[in-house]
C-alpha cells in the first residue's frame, strides 16, 4: 500500500489543491493521499474562513483522510511549521511520499541546498558569520551565504518565495533522517505572494533584492495562497476577497465548497479580534515572554494607544525587516496566550506527539486501520477519549483546545452560530 502525503492550509479548499491532490495521487502510484492541514488559524496570523472540521471536510473531495497540524506549529515561522508538519507524518510510520509544489521540476538545487543547511560545512559558517558581523539579519545573512558557497543560480531557487517551504520540508525530512520521500510538482502558471511591494519602500536595486528576501524568507506563508492565479486556479488569498466581497466563486473551488460554503457563513471579519486583542495588551508584562513575539516588538506594543484595531496593531509592529505577516503570527500568538517556554517545552524533545484526525473518507477504512498499527504517536479519534500524559502533549492539546473556544468565540460573533468545543467535536466522514 502507497501512501502520500500533502501540507496544506486549505482556507478554502480549491480547485488548485484539487490538481494538487490528483497528481499527487497519479505522479506517486499512491493508493491513498492525505493531508496535514493547519486548524482554526493559519500562518498568515489570522483565523481560517472555516473551522478546521469544515475545510477537512471539504478536501475529502479528493483527499482520504486530513489530520490536524497543530496550532503552536501552524502559526509558527516556516521552520517551524515544516518541523511539525514532518515530524508527524514521520511518526504515523506509514507515509510513502511527501508532494509539495515548487517553481522547477529539478530536484538537484533543492538536494545541493539542504547538503549546505543541515551539514553546514565550515565554509557556509564562516560565510554565514562574516554576513551577521556586518549586522545583516540571520534570514538573509543565510540566503547570502548559500549564495557565496553555491552561486547565484542555485540561490535564487532559495530565494524564491515558492520554494521556501519547500526547502524547510526537505531539512526536515533529512534531519528526521525520515524514509518518506520528497516529491515535488512543478506548479502552473504564474504564482505570488501577497505582501508588501519592496520598491515601494526601497531605492535601489540591491536594497530591492535584499527586502525581496526578508519578505520571502520571513513572510512565507504556505502554498494555500500560491497557485496560478487564472480563472481556474485561483489563489486562495484572492477567493477570500471574493468571498468577503460576496462575489461569486464556482469557477475557482469544486462543488462540494462551493455548497458548503453556500450554506455555512465564512469568518470574513476581525472585529472580534480587535476586541480580544485589546484585552490582551492591557496584561502585558515582561513575566511571560510569548512565541514569537520579540522583545522588540514587546516595547513597540507597549507604546501603542487602546484601543486599536489588529490590522493597526499590526502595521505598527512592521519595520523593515519586520513583514505584515510576521507581526500578524506575533500578535496572534499574544491573542492565543502561546508563551514562549511552552512553546519550547513542547519542541524539547521532538515536535511529534499526536496525530489529531479530523476527517476521512468510509472507503479508506483500511488507511486508517494501517495508520493506527503503524504510529508511533498517538491517533486521535474521539477527542474526549485523549488524555495526553506527557507535558509536551499536555501543553499542545491544551493550546489546540483552546484555539478552537477561541475561534468559536469569533464565528459565533460573525455568524451567531454556536460550534462546539473541541472535546465535542466530532469526525467528518463522507
Amino acid at each position: 500500500m502507497k501512501i502520500s502525503a500533502i501540507i496544506s492550509e486549505y482556507n478554502p479548499f480549491h480547485n488548485g489543491h484539487a490538481y494538487h491532490a490528483d497528481t499527487t495521487r497519479r505522479e506517486t502510484d499512491a493508493d491513498y493521499v492525505l493531508s496535514i492541514m493547519s486548524g482554526n488559524f493559519v500562518q498568515r496570523g489570522e483565523p481560517a474562513v472555516l473551522n478546521k472540521y469544515a475545510r477537512a471536510g471539504m478536501a475529502l473531495d479528493k483527499l482520504d483522510a486530513v489530520f490536524e497540524l497543530p496550532t503552536v506549529y501552524a502559526i509558527s515561522n516556516a521552520g517551524d511549521f515544516a518541523k511539525g508538519a514532518v515530524s508527524i507524518l514521520d511518526a504515523i510510520g506509514c507515509i510513502n511520499y511527501l508532494s509539495f509544489g515548487v517553481e522547477t521540476d529539478d530536484m538537484n538545487p533543492f538536494d545541493k541546498i539542504c547538503d549546505i543547511l543541515t551539514k553546514e560545512p565550515a565554509n557556509f559558517k564562516a560565510s554565514l558569520r562574516d554576513h551577521l558581523k556586518e549586522g545583516t539579519i540571520y534570514p538573509l545573512a543565510r540566503e547570502l551565504a548559500l549564495k557565496d558557497i553555491l552561486g547565484d543560480k542555485i540561490s535564487e531557487i532559495a530565494s524564491s518565495p515558492n520554494n521556501i517551504l519547500a526547502i524547510e520540508y526537505i531539512c526536515a525530512l533529512r534531519t528526521l533522517d525520515s524514509n518518506i520521500i520528497p516529491h515535488i510538482i512543478k506548479r502552473r502558471g504564474s504564482y505570488h505572494i501577497m505582501h508588501e511591494s519592496p520598491s515601494s519602500i526601497l531605492k535601489t536595486q540591491r536594497q530591492i533584492v535584499h527586502k525581496q528576501i526578508i519578505n520571502d524568507i520571513l513572510n512565507y506563508n504556505n502554498s494555500d495562497s500560491n497557485i496560478d492565479n487564472t480563472s481556474e486556479f485561483l489563489s486562495a488569498s484572492a477567493i477570500r476577497r471574493l468571498i468577503a466581497d460576496k462575489n461569486d466563486i464556482s469557477e475557482h473551488v469544486p462543488s462540494i465548497v462551493l455548497d458548503a460554503i453556500k450554506k455555512t457563513p465564512c469568518i470574513t471579519e476581525n472585529s472580534t479580534l480587535d476586541t480580544l486583542l485589546n484585552l490582551r495588551l492591557t496584561e502585558l508584562t515582561d513575566d511571560t515572554p510569548i512565541h514569537e513575539l520579540s522583545g522588540d516588538m514587546l516595547n513597540r506594543l507597549r507604546s501603542i494607544t487602546i484601543p486599536v484595531s489588529f490590522d493597526d496593531a499590526v502595521q505598527q509592529l512592521k519595520t523593515r525587516n519586520i513583514t505584515y505577516t510576521r507581526s500578524s503570527r506575533a500578535l496572534l500568538n499574544l491573542i492565543l496566550g502561546i508563551k514562549a517556554d511552552d512553546f519550547n517545552v513542547i519542541t524539547k524533545g521532538g515536535y511529534a506527539h499526536y496525530a489529531n484526525l479530523l476527517s476521512f473518507r468510509r472507503d479508506s477504512s483500511p488507511l486508517i486501520k494501517l495508520i493506527q498499527d503503524a504510529s508511533r504517536i498517538p491517533i486521535i479519534n474521539k477527542k474526549s477519549d485523549y488524555h495526553p500524559v506527557q507535558d509536551a502533549e499536555s501543553l499542545s492539546w491544551y493550546y489546540d483546545c483552546k484555539a478552537t473556544d477561541i475561534y468559536n468565540t469569533l464565528y459565533y460573533c460573525n455568524s451567531k452560530i454556536n460550534n462546539p468545543s473541541e472535546l465535542s467535536s466530532n469526525l467528518v466522514i463522507l
